[in-house]
């Protein structure tokens, strides 16, 4: 019989394993920011509503697009968790 090799692949399994080795708080945070990604997915085109960084986000998160010392722009979730504001670096987004 061959054995499956294995992988560095994200999976979701791996990520629910993963998680299970989170502290309860961090576990929170993280399906929190999980409910912001998937809130933002749920708008009308399918694609997350973005946030210059001067307001603008509604509901649960927004992204926010930023340009840090002309260059990016750099992608940012942000959220609301346990009462605090919450940051998260998303990657390198695509130019207007």
């Amino acid at each position: 019989m061959a054995r499956r090799k294995q992988t560095d692949e994200l999976t979701i399994e791996r990520v629910i394993q993963w998680g299970a080795t989170l502290s309860p708080g961090q576990r929170r945070e993280l399906i929190d920011g999980l409910l912001a990604l998937d809130e933002l997915s749920e708008d009308s085109d399918r694609t997350p509503k973005t946030n210059d960084g001067n307001g603008g986000g509604t509901g649960r998160g927004s992204i926010e697009k930023k340009t840090i010392n002309g260059c990016g722009p750099y992608l940012y979730l942000r959220f609301w968790s346990g009462g605090k504001h919450r940051s998260v670096y998303l990657g390198k987004g695509e130019q207007d």
